[in-house]
Formats: structure tokens, C-alpha cells, sequence
């Protein structure tokens, strides 16, 4: 798991999120929900005083289970695939612009011009080289 992943999917990593949520596969989303606000309530921080067992862990995977179960494309992903696929789309979805732009303003001089270098030969080859070979011919 990489820093861009889901903080929460680490607390889930090995536990199957319907048998956190205590229902079925094939459960609907009213259950879920049902299910979700019957074990949040029970878990929550502010209202665990009198529950013991209860622990912010549970309760984050609660949260994540819900979150993944009541979301019909990942609960689609985690269907086929388990949370290891689910893991993965999650790490490809939170990669951003912002995220790239970061990590390049943070790496050696030496390594920023060998990108600029880089990036300038594609834009030669994909934009300039064409133009010129266009205008060749006409």
C-alpha cells in the first residue's frame, strides 16, 4: 500500500467487509445502510462509554465497509475481485495532477532536467515533427 491509497483500506486489509457489517452478499442497500447505522451507533467514540469492546479500529472499519458496500461500483470491484482489487483501482483513482506536480518540485535538479528533456523530445516528436512533415508535402 502507497501513500496515496486509503488510510482506512490498511484497518480492513484481511477481513471480508459483509462479515464486518454482519449481512449476506447478496444484501440491498437498505440492508446495508441498516446494517451500518445499527453497528455505528454501537461503536461510535461518543457512545461507547458503556461498550468496552468497542474500539476506533472497529469503528473505522465499519465506516470503510459502508463506504465500499454502499457504493455500487466498488462493491461491484470488491465482488469480483476482493480488497486487493478494490486496493488497487482506489490507488489508481487517488493519483493527481497536484500529486505529480508535487513529487517533480521535490526531486534533484539533475533529475528535473532530465524530465524537462524528456517531456520536451515527446512534444518535438508528437506535435513539431508532424507539422513540419505536413508542411512538406503540401
Amino acid at each position: 500500500m502507497n501513500q496515496w491509497d486509503d488510510p482506512e483500506a490498511a484497518v480492513v486489509a484481511n477481513k471480508d467487509l459483509y462479515e464486518i457489517l454482519g449481512i449476506p452478499k447478496d444484501a440491498s442497500d437498505s440492508q446495508i445502510k441498516r446494517a451500518y447505522h445499527k453497528l455505528a451507533m454501537v461503536h461510535h467514540p461518543d457512545k461507547r462509554a458503556n461498550n468496552p469492546e468497542g474500539s476506533d479500529d472497529t469503528f473505522k472499519q465499519i465506516g470503510y465497509a459502508y463506504k465500499v458496500l454502499s457504493d455500487s461500483e466498488k462493491r461491484k470491484i470488491y465482488d469480483m475481485g476482493g480488497a486487493q482489487a478494490l486496493e488497487e483501482e482506489e490507488g489508481l483513482a487517488n493519483i493527481n495532477m497536484d500529486h505529480l506536480l508535487l513529487n517533480i518540485l521535490m526531486w534533484e535538479s539533475g533529475q528535473k532536467i532530465c524530465f524537462l528533456c524528456f517531456l520536451f523530445l515527446i512534444v518535438m516528436e508528437c506535435i513539431v515533427l508532424p507539422l513540419l512533415a505536413a508542411l512538406q508535402v503540401a
